[in-house]
């Protein structure tokens, strides 16, 4: 028995007479042919509560997956649209003629099920005998099953469990098809005129009432059938796109029960199917031809901001975070997760729990809904992001500003384009993007775009250097190109108004600029590990005292040495940080005084300027600005042109720093200097530092003074306490100054090195002797 809606199809349809059916085909610019075979009708009064009472509605049938009319939907001569009151929207096609609704297939409704219980037969799916519900026009075979267990193979989940398809013949709603059999993919578009278009290409066409309606039925209807969804582009000033959000949508949906599909958005500049068709001519040749060139089977990159739209739509703000975190490379170091993605055309990586991370999810999320995604949904998409970084990602390390891979050197410019300058032997050439990975934390700051036509030398106007200390800076300022063993640590060590601070400024501006600028010291190891996990060159300004554990913090740093902290709410677990860094110290007074940080150290004295050595910091700056894009191509141009030195380089002897020697000698041959002038500037920086070391250390002078009026001196720890304090006077109210005899001891073992190398005075400890222990002041040489 028709149902109301077919009755009123019925009625509708014969108010339409050909002629009608012509004026609407002309208007729209498709076929009328097309138009009665979707069997349009025309309602001459619709009376509607409030509005919208044209005169004369076009009449549309919108129907389920097997072919019965569910909804009318109304088009008024200037085409409004809407829908007749107490009907639901479905989809527009034209019904197959030897299709039968019914039958013995499957139909929609509870009145189709039956529970394994009440029939008396296990699931087919799950094997259980209790829960699961089978079609019920064959309970011992069904054509459907909703298993309540079992996801796997599933083609959608349901309220109570998951939909299974045994059976698949045909139409899997009714024994025949309710679409026109054809040989060609069916064509999905959006709407009743691009169905239309489509159908008079010559193609079996589907129109979805909206971009992202009745996709289940679509997926009924079109079980099994080769497909071609055509999206559209629509773009809206929110920057949403529906067209293509509904072309992903239906393809997703379609992909679970056929494996031909295919989606193509028409040319940019037309809007959709129709329009193609008749403002440029489409053909049906031009049409598959296009789709050949042009057509998906998977969401491309272009296409993933309007998926996230969909996932937010139909899934939930989760899934549509994990849409945008799914295109990005994951790897972890051993300890932490990072991602790399595609920013502007460009790689940017983050550490996964990073706030720049959750901001590249937070406007990916907005440019797809408008909307801010909620925190926890963030956390989980993170917390997702890192297990998979950690157990299905690569192994690997990203780099801060200097990197290397494959016997190729990189230098992150840091800025918005994403550019990194890689140097080998040949030379130095900038890229668009980086091969490498590469972090940017929050404060660091883009270098300019090097000319490589610059000189280094050109720098050395701007510093208050003489030539020695200059032959010693070059090689620092290239440092952390080489990748292998310990960095050095500039200590910069004069009166006020030297220049101390402008120096310090300009070299890290060369290489590492950062927000950060010149720092003071830290006050505890966790925050020296986050200043150096965060810049490349770390520069401390106004230091009159390093405590012991920062010195030897420095030195593990300059070194490369791993860090263990516990990890922040957390009583058992460690944060390991990996971490090697060029350091800048700058001070009045001589802090390099331990020996293990003084063998890493390069000490430069500087000369108070003359007055008319005095320039304004300002003019300074503007000399050094306009300058440095020559400055650092003529030091990356050095880099590659000690690369190419770097295998001829051997060491008669091996200092402390053979690999940064190495490196130095070869910026030596590279820069064109004599033969041997870094390992004299170098050998004469060490011993004028050590000297300095004596004579600045509170009890330093004072043992010079027992040694000259004694070759040798010999007693026990307190004796020598008591003397240098009756000999000290003032110098005894220094920081710095022993208090107690077990302090003499440290004193004198950070003064033995230095005061065996340059004065040839050993320190020797003989066994105690009373409970006392003694030391001795002997001469090696005269």
């Amino acid at each position: 028995m028709p149902t109301k809606i077919e009755q009123l199809l019925e009625k509708f349809q014969g108010n339409a007479y050909p002629a009608m059916l012509d004026a609407l085909a002309e208007h729209l610019g498709v076929s009328a042919d097309s138009l009665r075979r979707l069997a349009l009708g025309w309602a001459p009064i619709v009376e509607f509560k409030k509005g919208k009472n044209y005169q004369g509605w076009w009449v549309i049938p919108e129907r389920d997956g097997n072919g019965k009319p569910v909804g009318l939907s109304l088009r008024s001569q200037d085409d409004c649209k809407v829908m007749l009151p107490g009907t639901k929207h479905g989809l527009v096609y034209e019904v197959n003629a030897d299709h039968e609704r019914g039958g013995m297939g499957y139909q929609h409704g509870a009145h189709n099920w039956i529970r394994t219980m009440d029939a008396g037969v296990p699931c087919p799916v799950c094997e259980k005998p209790d829960g699961c519900l089978l079609s019920a026009e064959a309970p011992a075979d069904p054509k459907a099953v909703i298993c309540i267990r079992v996801k796997d193979g599933a083609v959608r989940p349901m309220k109570f469990g998951f939909l299974h398809i045994r059976k698949t013949e045909g139409n899997v709603t009714t024994g025949s098809s309710a679409l026109p059999p054809s040989d060609d993919p069916i064509v999905v578009v959006e709407g009743m005129s691009d169905t239309a278009a489509a159908m008079d290409l010559g193609f079996v066409a589907v129109g979805r009432p909206s971009n992202l309606g009745c996709m289940d039925e679509l997926a009924d209807l079109a079980r099994s059938r080769p497909a071609i969804v055509v999206g559209e582009n629509d773009r809206k000033t929110d920057g949403r796109e529906p067209g293509k959000e509904g072309m992903i949508a239906a393809h997703k949906s379609l992909s679970k029960v056929s494996r031909d599909v295919v989606m193509v958005l028409p040319p940019p500049h037309v809007k959709d199917l129709r329009a193609w068709k008749v403002n440029y001519g489409l053909t049906r040749e031009g049409f598959l031809k296009y789709v050949q060139e042009h057509g998906q089977t998977r969401i491309s990159a272009e296409l993933k901001t309007a998926e996230v739209a969909v996932a937010a739509d139909e899934d939930s703000q989760a899934a549509a975070l994990m849409v945008i975190a799914d295109q990005a490379e994951l790897f972890h170091d051993g300890d932490r997760a990072y991602a790399t993605v595609k920013i502007n055309g460009h790689s940017e990586t983050f550490a996964v729990h990073s706030e720049g991370f959750r901001s590249h999810l937070c406007m990916g999320f907005f440019k797809a809904t408008s909307k801010a995604p909620d925190a926890r949904d963030l956390d989980k998409v993170t917390n997702t992001m890192a297990a998979k970084a950690r157990y299905e990602g690569k192994r690997g390390t990203p780099f801060i500003r200097f990197g290397h891979k494959g016997g190729r050197l990189y230098l992150d410019l840091a800025n918005t384009k994403g550019q990194v300058v890689e140097i080998s032997p040949s030379g130095p050439k900038l890229l668009s993007d980086s091969p490498i990975p590469f972090i940017r934390p929050p404060g660091m700051e883009p270098l300019p775009v090097p000319e490589f036509t610059g000189s280094v030398e050109e720098l050395r106007p701007l510093l208050t250097l003489d030539d020695a200390q200059f032959t010693l800076v070059v090689p620092f300022i290239l440092a952390s190109f080489n990748p292998a063993g310990t960095l050095p640590v500039l200590v910069l060590r004069a009166q006020h108004g030297s220049g101390k601070s402008f120096t310090c400024d300009v070299l890290q501006q060369l290489i590492d600029p950062n927000k950060a600028g010149l720092r003071t010291l830290p006050s505890d190891e966790r925050d020296l590990l986050i200043a150096a996990s965060n810049s490349a060159v770390l520069v401390f300004d106004n230091i009159s005292h390093l405590d012991t554990w920062l010195s030897d913090a420095f030195c593990r740093i300059a070194s490369g040495t791993g860090f263990g902290t516990r990890t922040l709410y957390s009583n058992t677990d460690e944060t390991l940080i990996h971490v090697r860094r060029q350091i800048i110290l700058n001070g009045i007074e001589e802090v390099a005084d331990r020996g293990d940080l003084l063998d890493r150290a390069i000490v430069l004295a500087l000369p108070p300027l003359e007055p008319h050595q005095r320039r304004s910091e300002a003019s300074l700056r503007e000399d050094f600005e306009r300058l440095r894009p020559r400055v650092l191509g003529g030091c990356l141009s050095l880099v590659a042109a000690a690369m190419k030195r770097l295998p001829e380089v051997s060491l008669h002897s091996s200092p402390r720093l053979v690999d940064y020697t190495r490196w130095a000698v070869a910026i030596e041959r590279a820069m064109g200097w004599e033969d041997g002038t870094y390992l004299k500037a170098f050998a004469d920086n060490q011993r004028l530092a050590q000297e300095g070391v004596v004579e600045s250390n509170a009890i330093g002078p004072a043992i010079l003074s027992i040694i000259e009026s004694n070759q040798e001196w010999t007693g026990t720890v307190g004796d020598l306490f008591d003397r240098l304090n009756r000999a000290g006077g003032s110098q005894t109210l220094r920081r710095d100054w022993p208090k107690t005899t077990r302090g003499l001891t440290n004193c004198l073992d950070r003064l033995a090195p230095t005061l065996k190398t340059l004065y040839g005075v050993e320190i020797v400890w003989a066994k105690k002797m009373g409970g006392h222990r003694r030391v001795a002041f002997r001469r090696i040489h005269s």
